[in-house]
């Protein structure tokens, strides 16, 4: 089978690929100065076969913490603020020395105990007695945890 071109055709086919052979060849002046390599670091350490959000170092992935423990706040990085979860807000007293938090009502355990000021109170203190158990050194920060009443926590 013999295909025929017409001189047109051929005109066009070869005046692409002049056109294609000259773009190759052509040269392009390179930009000097030092060339910046971004690495993406999104894991810190390969995968551990233990699922204790207790473990120092964060090797437990998120949400494992606040997925089993959930937080009085959680951080919206974006906007740059506080979201209150268990707790639902906060004030700072005497120059900002003192915080009362206050706890949300109608929470419950899984067993339906009522969540409240002295559960959170127990948890510092249990960092304090099992300074192994404070992994971010929050008892560098705070002298004493107080409950006010069933909802308020003084820091």
């Amino acid at each position: 089978m013999i295909i025929r071109l017409n001189r047109n055709t051929l005109f066009i086919f070869w005046m692409l690929a002049i056109t294609f052979f000259l773009v190759s060849c052509s040269s392009q002046k390179k930009e000097s100065g030092p060339v910046a390599l971004t690495i993406s670091q999104e894991q810190v350490s390969s995968w551990v076969r233990n699922f204790n959000p207790l473990i120092p170092g964060g090797t437990s992935r998120w949400p494992t913490v606040a997925g089993i423990y959930e937080p009085l706040f959680i951080f919206n990085s974006i906007k740059g603020e506080y979201i209150p979860w268990l707790a639902t807000g906060y004030e700072w007293r005497n120059g900002n020395l003192v915080l009362d938090i206050n706890i949300r009502k109608n929470v419950l355990w899984s067993n339906g105990t009522p969540f409240s000021a002295q559960d959170v109170a127990f948890t510092f203190q249990l960092k304090k007695e099992y300074s192994g158990l404070d992994t971010r050194g929050i008892w560098k920060y705070i002298k004493s945890v107080d409950v006010l009443n069933d909802h308020i926590v003084r820091f």
